[in-house]
């Protein structure tokens, strides 16, 4: 199975034309100017494979998975054509080791030849639970601004002003839920709207 990587971007030489040129190589090089005046973007890797090229070797009937640096999986498809791999790695995975429910949502990574889950670090659990925290607060906000100008102006129906208040008390739990290790299901309930 290939992989071929970092592919870093690059501008191919245009060679000079001279009067032992050949007609082959006047063609190449008037394609090369033209893709140059284009402004198309040339990738290749390390090893000096160019993408364009590289396509080509790739199997039809396999996953090919653009990965970066640390291993995450950016894209994949079994058509090369259509992903850009460049400052990443490109592999190709029988189609059969691609694991049930794999997206391109960033929970993927690629080591040793297989895509597998990927692990979470503790500070990164910590920053999305403070992510989804932050976002639980944002919408919670916005579900009762109109209630608290309304109760500001004195107009808040009573039964009005009880949803407030569980949906205050929503919000309280909401800022002293522990996020250290919070699993998704351990986030409190919003209030159901009446």
């Amino acid at each position: 199975m290939l992989n071929f990587g970092p592919f870093k971007k690059y501008t191919p030489d245009v060679p000079v034309i001279t009067e032992s040129s050949t007609d082959e190589e006047k063609v190449e090089v008037a394609r090369l100017q033209s893709l140059n005046d284009m402004n198309i973007i040339f990738v290749r890797c390390k090893s000096g494979q160019d993408w364009y090229e590289s396509q080509k070797l790739y199997s039809p009937d396999t996953m090919k998975i653009v990965y970066d640096e640390a291993g995450r999986v950016v894209s994949f498809d079994t058509d090369a054509s259509k992903l850009w791999p460049i400052n990443c790695w490109v592999a190709e995975v029988d189609a059969s080791g691609i694991p049930e429910g794999m997206d391109r949502l960033g929970g993927w990574v690629y080591r040793n030849g297989k895509v597998e889950a990927y692990k979470h670090s503790a500070a990164e659990l910590q920053e999305m639970a403070e992510r989804t925290r932050s976002l639980l607060l944002a919408k919670a906000r916005a579900f009762i601004s109109d209630w608290q100008a309304e109760l500001a102006l004195g107009i808040l129906p009573d039964n009005d002003k009880v949803q407030l208040v569980e949906w205050m008390a929503y919000i309280r739990q909401l800022k002293e839920t522990d996020i250290g290790n919070v699993p998704e299901s351990a986030w409190p309930s919003p209030p159901a709207a009446i």
